[in-house]
């Protein structure tokens, strides 16, 4: 039924003809630009506060305007000692109009109207919510959001009823009215901002495992948040869209100590309410199967698990090895492992970490490398967003623009990104030295314990619960630091175990490393096109990239006889992965820089052999497959990779009849030796190889050419 006070019109006439520019506005408000529309024809209704609010009749539909601006319409409720839920619908009937409704609750307490509560915000002029309440009197203010605006044609529509709430576990909307739960409940969100507490007392080695369902599609985007007592949250989980799918949200979370948490269920932004589809809460405690994280997690650097020394001068025959068992146990669970070592290393180590699960998982493993930065200071977390490392800002890949080349900052850390120079708030309200205050590469966000900023120098990872084994130089002093997690942090293995075996050694390439430059962030998604700066590039693009990264100032300089005798055997070892070895040397043929002439013309033999243990070709090698490019000017040979015998040799000679490299010209040689697919290596595999100019005069006649031999065709072949 729609019920109108039948004098509102006449009083509405005579107000429009009665009022100037600067009248009362008979709701309230006074506006001094306002000039009375001929659309308020149908009036001001009466009803200017809570002692003029018209009384409302439950489940009856009343109409009114909101004209002019700054109206607002005041209605009157009662809520039964045996209703707790007052429900409120609120439309209006024109599908377009100026007006945004919207309305406030409020009651008297000690002569003041005070408010108790509002309207949830909508898209729209509908609004359908719940609001829990104590018995008593209650006034719904009706406005429009911001009372700027105004619809004297377009009535709005009131109605409001009051119900029992259905959730037996009310009244627990508050930590002190939380209800204890180790088991199963059922509940609802019954009213707006409605919040659920429930409470659990926890042990020190105990994990909390949370089920929140529902069983079917509802306006509830469904959320838990877990908490500690006085509101610190330590984790939540929801949904974003209640009416698209039901709710399914079960999580393992690990808690920083024995003690009482709260877990609270809402609605994600507390405007939404369902009496029809109830919830259901299952909390259940479940032991901690990870030891390292029994008496204190190990989820930060200053509480690694200690996995022992290493000096620095072991080597990979005889390597210092550690084996550690863990669980990532529950979501987001992150494990830090510290290994002691001098602050500064005579030769550069090598690394090699092989980390699997113990059994069927699909989280996705991941291990990272934490060094110190040495020339930083800090006291929290929060100051080691940016490590010192400037011009990281690149705005390209091969610094066009002005911008710097991405290869000042790829080779220092995994991670680099503007960070912007106000990256915590020491630095913002109080700048310094010890501050660092300069954008560039951010590390792994953690303040070691020695009181220095921690950089991921790599992450290496994989998907699915495959193993992860991988070798890197260590560009950096001790003590350092393994941070083992799911790559993406949302998934996790209660019931699997991982083992991890480090070992570590000094490279046994010495000083001669490093002879190539090293590209952590390459390595992180190899089996995918990689990213530098934010930006993804195609693979020839990187090839062509990493093909450009040898350091020829430390390129190793031989020296190769021209009178047909072997240069001395030079030895090297891949020794992780991405490894590079570069080596160049003076063009050994007569003549080389004379003119064109098939008389002029050389021919480079080169002999390969491996020597040591775990090579390709021995019984439980390696995987790796030495390869090697020599490169003169626009001539390069790309020697065939060795993965099936101990040793090789690849040129001229009697006995294979094959060119290496045929070679006119001047210009200096450049060799690099790598492994073919550069995912393998091995520290007690070693290469040999040496050249000599096996040939001089005319071209012999490979394989490839059985005529024309003599002309400059063979020339570079």
């Amino acid at each position: 039924m729609s019920m109108r006070h039948s004098f509102l019109l006449a009083f509405a006439v005579l107000f429009a003809f009665s009022c100037n520019e600067t009248a009362d506005l008979g709701d309230g408000g006074t506006r001094d630009d306002f000039v009375i529309p001929v659309t308020c024809e149908n009036g001001v209704d009466p009803s200017t506060d809570v002692d003029s609010a018209v009384a409302l009749t439950e489940g009856q539909v009343y109409e009114d305007y909101l004209c002019p601006r700054n109206d607002k319409d005041f209605y009157k409720v009662v809520l039964a000692p045996d209703k707790s839920l007052l429900h409120i619908e609120l439309r209006h009937r024109a599908a377009v109009t100026a007006v945004d409704l919207t309305y406030r609750i409020l009651k008297r307490e000690n002569g003041q109207d005070v408010a108790v509560t509002s309207a949830p915000e909508v898209d729209g002029n509908q609004i359908d919510a719940y609001h829990f309440l104590a018995p008593g009197t209650y006034y719904i203010l009706v406005e429009d959001q911001g009372n700027d605006d105004a619809d004297g044609k377009n009535t709005y529509e009131i109605t409001f009823s009051s119900e029992a709430d259905k959730d037996t576990n009310e009244s627990n909307n508050t930590e002190a009215e939380a209800k204890a739960l180790t088991g199963t409940t059922t509940g609802y969100i019954s009213f707006k901002d409605d919040k659920d507490y429930f409470k659990v007392d926890a042990g020190a080695n105990d994990l909390l495992r949370v089920r929140l369902t529902n069983e079917n599609t509802t306006p509830v985007d469904l959320e838990y948040r877990i908490l500690k007592p006085g509101g610190e949250e330590i984790a939540h989980y929801g949904i974003d869209d209640g009416t698209r799918v039901k709710a399914v949200l079960e999580r393992v979370h690990h808690l920083p100590g024995a003690g009482t948490y709260y877990v609270v269920v809402t609605d994600t932004k507390g405007d939404e309410s369902d009496l029809n589809v109830p919830y259901t809460l299952e909390i259940t405690k479940v032991p901690e199967p990870d030891t390292n994280d029994h008496g204190g997690r190990n989820d930060h650097p200053t509480t690694a698990f200690l996995l022992g020394s290493f000096a620095g001068t072991e080597t990979c025959a005889n390597p210092k090895t550690f084996s550690v068992t863990g669980y990532l146990a529950s979501h987001a669970d992150v494990d830090y492992f510290q290994v002691d070592a001098p602050a500064t290393f005579t030769t550069e180590p090598v690394i090699e970490i092989d980390l699997k699960f113990n059994g069927a998982a699909n989280a996705d493993l991941s291990v990272s490398l934490v060094l110190p930065k040495t020339d930083t200071t800090c006291t929290k977390d929060t100051c080691c967003r940016v490590l010192g490392e400037e011009d990281c800002d690149s705005v390209s890949f091969w610094g066009e623009d002005g911008g710097t080349h991405a290869i000042s900052c790829i080779g220092t850390s995994f991670s680099c990104i503007d960070r912007g120079t106000g990256f915590c708030a020491e630095c913002v309200d109080n700048p310094s030295a010890s501050c660092a205050a300069q954008r560039g590469c951010a590390g792994s966000v953690s303040c070691l314990p020695a009181g220095h900023c921690g950089y991921q120098q790599f992450t290496r990872s994989k998907f699915e619960g495959a193993p992860v084994k991988t070798a890197q130089p260590v560009r950096g002093g001790g003590p350092f630091f393994l941070r083992v997690s799911d790559l993406a942090s949302d998934e996790y293995e209660t019931g699997v175990s991982y083992t991890m075996t480090v070992k570590l050694c000094a490279n046994p390439d010495g000083a001669r490393e490093p002879d190539n430059l090293y590209f952590p962030r390459l390595l992180h998604y190899p089996d995918r096109d990689p990213e530098v700066d934010g930006q993804e590039y195609s693979p020839n693009t990187v090839l062509s990239y990493l093909w450009q990264s040898q350091r020829e100032e430390k390129a190793i300089a031989l020296t190769i006889p021209t009178g047909g005798s072997w240069s001395p055997w030079i030895t090297g070892t891949i020794g992780y992965e991405h490894d590079e070895d570069h080596y160049t040397f003076a063009n050994p043929c007569p003549d080389a820089g004379s003119v064109v002439a098939t008389s002029n013309v050389c021919l480079i033999e080169a002999e390969f052999q491996e020597t040591g243990t775990g090579c390709p070709g021995a019984k439980g090698g390696s995987g790796l497959e030495f390869h090697y490019v020599l490169n003169h000017g626009q001539d390069m040979t790309d020697f065939p990779p060795v993965g099936s015998s101990n040793n090789g040799t690849y040129g001229y000679s009697a006995s294979n009849n094959k060119c290496a490299m045929l070679v006119r010209g001047g210009g200096d040689f450049k060799l690099k030796v790598f492994d073919i697919f550069s995912n393998n290596w091995s520290n007690t595999c070693q290469y040999q190889v040496r050249f000599r100019v096996g040939f001089q005069g005319k071209c012999p006649i490979p394989p490839c050419q059985a005529s024309t031999h003599d002309t400059p065709l063979c020339y570079g072949s």
